[in-house]
């Protein structure tokens, strides 16, 4: 039986009783050098929800301060019983979303767009329709969005629209998929709710792509990856593939891990298609809480990036800033990620200079 899908309350319970951050009695926490990182029970969780899981091999990351944990478990090829090793890559799921949401906010800052621009303004064949009310009136037509609705999917974009995608891996794959959602209908008036939807990442790119004048992996690792001395952070199969270090990815199937060899949706890469490992996301943790230097705009763009939509009503507790959920009082930054044959989690608490990563060559919530 699979896991039952854990929330992001229980499951941030979890981690900080692993992790041990005292709390004192008026609510505020006890700062850095207060947490102990307790290794033994955070290995006796790992080893317990890969049992229940099924999950091949997983890959954990965390961030204190100055000092770095890494936990590599199991195998990233069970057939040739290789093992998960730092070098391991993996796909990173929605995660992928934080590098497309820094790139946007990286044109912006140029003076190539303004989050504010209607989406028409880069892509003018772009019309999705509403019909319904608004406001109080009947709306029945072709519904400018913004490039800030995409960000913090409140754009009214259906949430299922990921299951329509055509796979491919041309050139024109990421045009292909905005072009298969031109006249869509939207599930609610721009700006009246958040619905998160993959494809809201998916337009972005494509729109990184058209301000830049580059493809959308073009600009994602010359202007992003490679600033941040993000090396061995890969925006394709293929390239990942090259290094000989990208885990085979597996689905569970009648109780057991089955190698899966998943279609590819080069279309969908801005919003889940990013591969990575141990080394860069360690260094992705760092920056998120302003533990590694980074060159030009990049630290403040990174803290923009943190800036929650207040303007909708949260979910779960949390608001939706750009490729991050944030917790509503702001202690908490994070975001899951999946692909038909991989996982991920990662999480930060600023004030706490803490944070957490987990890789794994499944699809299942056992990363969360």
């Amino acid at each position: 039986m699979a896991l039952k899908k854990v929330s992001v309350t229980v499951m941030l319970l979890i981690v900080i009783q692993c992790l041990s951050i005292p709390v004192s009695a008026a609510g505020t926490r006890a700062g850095p050098d207060a947490v102990l990182i307790d290794i033994e029970s955070i290995d006796h969780m790992v080893n317990r929800t890969m049992k229940k899981s099924g999950v091949p091999g997983m890959a954990v990351m965390i961030v204190h301060g100055d000092r770095t944990y890494t936990l590599n478990y199991g195998f990233s090829d069970m057939e040739s019983r290789s093992e998960v090793g730092a070098g391991t890559l993996f796909e990173l799921g929605s995660l992928s979303k934080s590098f497309t949401a820094l790139a946007i906010l990286d044109l912006e800052q140029k003076g190539l767009l303004k989050t504010d621009d209607p989406v028409t303004d880069y892509i003018p064949w772009f019309k999705p329709v509403y019909s319904g009310t608004y406001n109080n009136r009947a709306v029945d037509d072709a519904t400018d969005i913004s490039i800030s609705h995409l960000l913090h999917h409140t754009s009214g974009l259906p949430a299922n629209a990921v299951a329509f995608m055509e796979s491919g891996e041309s050139d024109g794959a990421l045009e292909e998929t905005v072009r298969q959602f031109s006249g869509t209908a939207l599930t609610s008036y721009p700006s009246e709710k958040f619905v998160y939807s993959s494809l809201n990442y998916d337009i972005l790119g494509f729109i990184i792509q058209t301000v830049s004048g580059q493809s959308y992996e073009e600009y994602i690792r010359g202007e992003i990856l490679s600033p941040l001395g993000l090396n061995n952070t890969y925006l394709s199969q293929s390239d990942a593939n090259s290094t000989g270090n990208l885990a085979k990815g597996y689905k569970r199937v009648l109780l057991k891990a089955r190698l899966y060899n998943a279609p590819r949706f080069r279309g969908n890469t801005p919003a889940g298609y990013i591969i990575s490992g141990q080394n860069d996301m360690e260094a992705w943790l760092r920056l998120q809480m302003g533990l590694l230097p980074a060159a030009g705009d990049m630290p403040r763009l990174i803290d923009k990036s943190h800036d929650p939509d207040t303007t909708v009503s949260s979910e779960n507790s949390a608001f939706y800033a750009a490729g991050w959920q944030v917790g509503v009082n702001r202690e908490r930054i994070w975001h899951s990620g999946s692909t038909p044959n991989y996982s991920s989690m990662m999480i930060v608490q600023p004030d706490d200079e803490i944070g957490v990563c987990v890789l794994a060559n499944m699809n299942s919530n056992a990363a969360e």
